[in-house]
């Protein structure tokens, strides 16, 4: 939620940070995190970010097969330049 809800880069750096501390996702909030790395324009203008990358990086490893959200957000971190 914290993320979801997110105001500005300096608070999504921080929530980043306390999430990458968690490494046991659920399948459902997995989805909800791409979710909203896809809705919050926060999230999604710092999705390059090094940080924020290689969070994401952590989630999308973990879906098999890559779901539609998945799929956006992947091809997001892997084709926007900086």
């Amino acid at each position: 939620m914290e993320l979801e809800n997110s105001p500005n880069f300096a608070s999504t750096h921080s929530v980043i940070r306390k999430l990458r501390k968690i490494d046991d996702w659920t399948p459902e909030e997995r989805e909800v995190l791409l979710q909203t790395a896809e809705k919050n324009s926060q999230v999604y203008s710092v999705l390059q970010d090094p940080d924020i990358r290689e969070f994401y990086r952590g989630i999308l490893g973990k879906i098999h097969p890559l779901t539609e959200e998945a799929r956006k957000i992947k091809e997001i971190i892997e084709n926007r330049k900086s």
